[in-house]
């Protein structure tokens, strides 16, 4: 795999981030289709974030959701990030 890559996995996002993590790939873009319960995006957000690159950039939808905004706005307050939101999309853009 090269920095040109996209690899879509069908799995949970937590096996997805252990498998992210045990091939010590970095990637620069994620999209998280979280599972919407409270806390679980932050804890989605959170293992995700880590495992981005330096200028990476995490994003996902469903920010209208009570659930996922908080979750979201809670990291984001945490990290001091800046919210972009696109309509009911959200990106955290993890700094260089």
């Amino acid at each position: 795999m090269g920095p040109k890559h996209i690899v879509p996995l069908a799995i949970t996002s937590t096996v997805g981030a252990r498998y992210l993590l045990a091939l010590g790939l970095t990637p620069d873009l994620v999209y998280l289709d979280s599972a919407h319960e409270k806390d679980e995006t932050f804890t989605e957000i959170t293992m995700y974030y880590s495992l981005l690159a330096e200028g990476g950039v995490l994003f996902g939808d469903d920010f209208s959701w009570k659930s996922v905004s908080d979750d979201v706005k809670r990291f984001a307050a945490r990290n001091e990030l800046e919210i972009d939101l696109f309509g009911t999309a959200w990106m955290l853009k993890k700094p260089r």
